[in-house]
């Protein structure tokens, strides 16, 4: 009501790019290994992606760059949807993938989904649910699912992400707007009211920040032939920019004395 009066101009965040769920493996304790235990069992990249897994990864204005890695046995359709590396094609060319899943064979066979088997024939290795390579390409925005206050850093290209406890952002139709104008919006002190307004409260202080909620988000939507418009987009922009470095410094500095100093300019 507060900005159907204000005669501002503004959408929700679905008309910039939705919120989605991403890739759910249905045995995390399988499918997910860490780059160090990636290396170790040798397991072949070409089935490998980093994968977002953990909120506690993520924090306002940085660059997530998980460590886990998610075994995911498909490839590209011509449309983005992953198809099921036949088992036959994944033994010869990802000869330890194959390995390694197939020592959990009987588990992975008897994976439910409400009760329901969803993986007992020859789909045996596949995920619950795959997500599409349409979400794993492109930049995202990624968002701490249980969170006090609205949280959100950026996801590169390439990485995939578990969008239960870090549902992502894919910018779709920004029409002029910089993915880290949306950042600066989504990570503000006004919108981190408003989500605490409509998403799920959870025990001591904290919300679920969901897909769903994340998606009805209004955003200012800026009017880049109104040349103060285009002066606020930018400006924000700059802001975000120098947020991401002061964070990447603060988390690269080693003395006590640079640590507070950065922090002192991030606050």
């Amino acid at each position: 009501e507060i900005l159907q009066r204000s005669k501002l101009e503004w959408k929700p965040l679905s008309e910039f790019g939705r919120a989605y769920i991403g890739c759910k493996t249905g045995m995390n304790e399988v499918f997910v290994v860490s780059s160090a235990e990636a290396r170790k069992l040798r397991l072949e990249q070409s089935v490998l992606f980093p994968y977002a897994l953990r909120g506690e990864e993520i924090n306002r204005y940085t660059v997530v760059e998980p460590d886990a890695l998610v075994i995911y046995p498909y490839r590209e359709g011509s449309d983005g949807n992953p198809k099921l590396i036949p088992e036959a094609e994944l033994q010869r060319d990802c000869p330890r993938v194959h390995e390694r899943l197939l020592s959990f064979k009987s588990q992975l066979r008897q994976r439910q989904d409400s009760r329901r088997s969803y993986a007992s024939g020859a789909d045996w290795y596949r995920h619950l649910r795959p997500g599409s390579f349409n979400y794993i390409r492109p930049h995202k925005l990624v968002f701490k699912a249980i969170a006090k206050t609205s949280c959100g850093g950026l996801l590169g290209k390439n990485i995939a992400f578990d969008g239960a406890n870090c549902p992502a952002i894919i910018p779709e139709t920004l029409a002029e707007h910089s993915i880290k104008y949306l950042l600066g919006v989504l990570n503000s002190k006004l919108i981190s009211y408003y989500l605490r307004g409509v998403c799920p409260p959870k025990l001591s202080s904290y919300f679920k920040f969901s897909a769903t909620c994340l998606s009805g988000t209004p955003i200012r939507a800026c009017n880049f032939r109104d040349k103060a418009d285009k002066v606020r987009h930018d400006k924000m922009v700059t802001l975000v920019e120098r947020m991401l470095d002061l964070h990447e410094r603060l988390a690269k500095a080693k003395a006590p004395d640079d640590k507070t100093k950065l922090q002192r300019q991030i606050d």
